[in-house]
């Protein structure tokens, strides 16, 4: 577990600098750190274990970013806190043999003093029984959350390594072809 994670650490590293580099995309408006319309996320696959991290600006899942400033707003951003950690980021296959082990999700937002931009971030770890995950499945996301343009995607295997945009036309990235 601590080397998938040092891994993912080194990737989540470079985020900021995807952000940078797509922040010349005319159609997304650019608030600090992040793009609207755009998730940043990283994946480790190694051996049985999986881990994904995704960062995405809270407005285009929430529709706000502010602190709530009701009991039902503050409802809903739990909701879809629990709904991000509870997709199904894997394909129905490697789903089946694949457990989460850990699922956190995060947002400033639920701190009644925040002001300003915030994004909401998530960390799934898996840990599969006995084949290695096949592909990444983004589709449940992109379907539910259509503020969401595209996911820049850096990526990590055993065996290989990487970079792809995933979105609605292309919402999955095969992680290893036979076991």
């Amino acid at each position: 577990m601590k080397t998938i994670q040092s891994v993912l650490c080194i990737l989540t590293l470079s985020l900021p600098t995807l952000a940078v580099a797509h922040s010349d995309d005319t159609h997304h408006r650019q608030h600090g750190t992040h793009v609207h319309g755009e998730a940043q996320a990283s994946l480790a696959s190694i051996e049985l274990e999986v881990m994904l991290t995704l960062v995405v600006p809270a407005g285009d899942i929430l529709g706000l970013e502010r602190a709530p400033a009701t009991t039902q707003e503050a409802e809903d951003i739990t909701s879809h806190l629990d709904w991000l950690k509870q997709a199904r980021w894997l394909d129905e296959e490697t789903a089946r043999t694949c457990q989460a082990t850990q699922r956190h999700a995060f947002t400033p937002l639920l701190n009644s003093e925040h002001s300003g931009h915030a994004d909401i971030e998530v960390e799934i770890h898996w840990q599969c029984e006995d084949t290695r995950p096949r592909q990444l499945d983004a589709s449940a996301f992109l379907a539910r959350y259509s503020k969401i343009d595209r996911i820049e995607l850096q990526w990590l295997t055993q065996t290989n390594h990487g970079h792809s945009s995933l979105n609605a036309s292309q919402p999955g990235l095969r992680l290893h072809s036979s076991n």
